[in-house]
C-alpha cells in the first residue's frame, strides 16, 4: 500500500515536471498541491507522512483521514486545473497592483511604467492604455499606478504613488484621461484610493509629509471626493492623520491599506458628504489600525461653500475631535498583532459582515516570515481588539479579499452534503510574493495553496481575480475554490 501511494505520487510529480513553463503556471495557479507541498508530506523513505496542521498530535483515525484527503485533492486538482483561465503575461515589463473589479466581464488594472489595462469580456482580450499629460501630450511612462477605481467599463480613476503624485480620470473607456489632482511636493507618496460605488464618496490616503501653509508638523495625506473622483479636496488635519512615531506610514503594495465602511451624501449640499467612515492601517514601531469617522459640521458658517476648497486649519483640537471646521473627525485606534519596525506592518485590509475586518502583512523583504501575518478584529467593538489567526498564512501577504456571499449557482459536488453547507462557507483569499492561501472560515484558519504569488486579489460574482508582477494575472471560478473544501 505504501509503495502504491509512492508510485502514484511519483507519477503525479513526473506529470508536473513534463509541463511547459506556461502550463506549469496555470497548473500551480489552479491551487494544486505543489511539488514542494507534496514533498513536505513525504518521509525520508518517500512514503506519505501525517499532515499535522497544529502542534498537537493527531489520532490514527485523523491521520488516515488526512492521507485520504490529500489523495482526493490530487485527483480533484487534475480535473479542475484546465478550467482555470490564464494567459501569457499581458505586458511583462509592468508590475500590476491596482485592481478594480466591476463584474465578471469588466476588470481594470493599474500597473507600473505608466500602464493601465482593461478587459470587457472576462479576460479574453485586454486593452492597454498609456495615459498622457494634458495639453502637452507627454506620456506618463514613469508613473506607477498603484491603485484604481472603476465605476463601469467607461469610467475609471487611477492614482500614482510617488514621483509627483497624480490622479487621473477617464469617462470614455481609457481613450482620454483628465488630470484631476497633482502634487509635486517633495516626499509625496499616495498609498490607496477607495470610492464607494453607490454614493461616489471616496478617499485617498498617503504617507506623512510636512503640510506647508498649515499648522507646522507632519500629517498623513488625506483627500476626499463626492463625485466619483472628478474633483478632490483636502481633509482637515487633526489627530486622525498625526503619526504616532517616526516610522508610521502606509504600504501601496496592493492599494488596500484603506477601506470605506460607511458613506452618506449630504442631501442639503450634494457636493458634500454627511458621513464618511474609513479604516486604515500601515507600519511603524507599533502598527495600528485607525477607525475614523468624518462628519460635516452642522454649525459651519455661511461662508462654508467659499472656503471648503481651501486647506482648513483647525482652530482647536480637543481629545480626538477636530472642532470649528467644515468637517469634524473622531478616531479610534487599536494596536495590531504585527511586528513593528522598518518594512513591517499591515499591507492590506478586507471587511466582511457584522463588522469583521481582516488584515494581512509582514515584511516584503522577508517573505517567508509569516507567524503574525494576519490579524482579525470586530470594528463594532469598543475598544477594538485584534487577534492572530489560528493558522496564519505561509508568509508575507499584501492582498486579501473576503467573499460576503457564496453565489447561488448550482455546485456539482460529489459530496451532496456540501450543497446544503455552501451558504455557511466564508471564503477568503490572501496572496503575496511567495504564495497564496485560502480560508473557508472567514480568515480564522488558512491553508497554503500555491507557491505562485500575486500582489492583489478580489472577487467578482463568480470569479477570483489576482494580479502580480511581470504582467501576470489569473482568474479562477469560485465554484472550483469551494470544491477544494473536501
Amino acid at each position: 500500500m505504501k509503495f502504491t501511494c509512492f508510485t502514484i505520487l511519483f507519477s503525479f510529480l513526473g506529470t508536473v515536471e513534463s509541463l511547459s513553463a506556461h502550463q506549469e503556471i496555470s497548473f500551480n495557479n489552479a491551487f494544486v498541491l505543489s511539488r514542494a507541498s507534496i514533498s513536505s508530506k513525504l518521509n525520508t523513505k518517500g512514503n506519505l507522512r501525517p499532515f499535522v496542521t497544529t502542534q498537537t498530535s493527531k489520532s490514527h483515525r485523523e491521520v488516515n483521514e488526512d492521507l485520504r484527503r490529500h489523495m482526493r485533492l490530487i485527483e480533484l486538482d487534475q480535473v479542475l486545473s484546465p478550467r482555470v483561465q490564464n494567459t501569457a503575461p499581458i505586458n511583462p515589463s509592468s508590475h500590476y497592483r491596482g485592481l478594480a473589479i466591476v463584474s465578471d466581464s469588466v476588470v481594470w488594472i493599474g500597473g507600473s511604467r505608466g500602464q493601465v489595462i482593461r478587459t470587457t469580456n472576462g479576460g479574453v482580450h485586454w486593452d492597454t492604455f498609456y495615459p498622457r499629460m494634458e495639453k502637452t501630450g507627454i506620456l506618463m511612462l514613469k508613473k506607477d499606478f498603484r491603485d484604481i477605481f472603476a465605476k463601469n467599463e467607461e469610467e475609471a480613476v487611477i492614482m500614482s504613488a510617488g514621483d509627483s503624485a497624480v490622479i487621473l480620470r477617464t469617462t470614455n473607456g481609457g481613450k482620454n484621461w483628465t488630470l484631476v489632482y497633482s502634487n509635486n511636493q517633495e516626499g509625496i507618496f499616495l498609498d490607496a484610493l477607495e470610492i464607494d460605488a453607490r454614493t461616489g464618496i471616496g478617499m485617498v490616503l498617503g504617507d506623512p509629509i510636512s503640510m506647508k501653509n498649515t499648522i507646522h508638523g507632519n500629517y498623513f495625506v488625506g483627500l476626499y471626493t463626492t463625485d466619483f473622483g472628478n474633483s478632490w479636496r483636502e481633509l482637515p488635519n487633526g489627530d486622525w492623520n498625526t503619526p504616532h512615531d517616526s516610522l508610521e506610514a502606509f504600504f501601496a503594495a496592493s492599494g488596500t491599506s484603506l477601506v470605506i465602511i460607511k458613506a452618506k451624501i449630504n442631501q442639503n449640499c450634494p457636493s458634500e458628504f454627511k458621513l464618511l467612515t474609513v479604516g486604515f492601517a500601515g507600519g511603524g514601531l507599533h502598527p495600528r489600525y485607525s477607525l475614523v469617522n468624518f462628519k460635516s459640521n452642522p454649525h459651519r458658517g455661511k461662508n462654508h461653500r467659499s472656503t471648503i476648497h481651501k486647506i482648513v486649519r483647525p482652530s482647536q483640537i480637543v481629545g480626538d475631535k477636530t472642532r470649528n471646521t467644515s468637517i469634524i473627525s473622531s478616531t479610534i485606534s487599536s494596536t495590531m498583532p504585527f511586528k513593528g519596525g522598518a518594512g513591517w506592518g499591515c499591507y492590506g485590509l478586507a471587511t466582511g459582515c457584522n463588522g469583521r475586518v481582516l488584515a494581512v502583512g509582514g515584511n516584503y523583504l522577508f517573505p517567508n516570515v509569516g507567524d503574525s501575518s494576519l490579524g482579525i478584529a470586530n470594528q463594532n467593538e469598543d475598544p477594538i481588539r485584534w487577534q492572530t489567526a489560528q493558522l496564519c498564512p505561509n508568509g508575507y501577504r499584501s492582498g486579501i479579499c473576503l467573499l460576503h456571499k457564496i453565489p447561488n449557482q448550482k455546485l456539482r459536488f460529489t459530496n451532496h452534503s456540501l450543497h446544503r453547507k455552501r451558504h455557511s462557507i466564508r471564503l477568503a483569499i490572501c496572496t503575496g510574493t511567495n504564495g497564496t492561501d485560502i480560508s473557508f472560515d472567514g480568515g480564522t484558519s488558512w491553508k497554503f495553496l500555491s507557491e505562485r504569488g500575486y500582489n492583489s486579489c478580489g472577487f467578482s460574482k463568480n470569479w477570483l481575480w489576482m494580479v502580480g508582477n511581470k504582467g501576470s494575472w489569473i482568474k479562477i471560478p469560485i465554484q472550483n475554490l469551494i470544491r477544494h473544501k473536501i
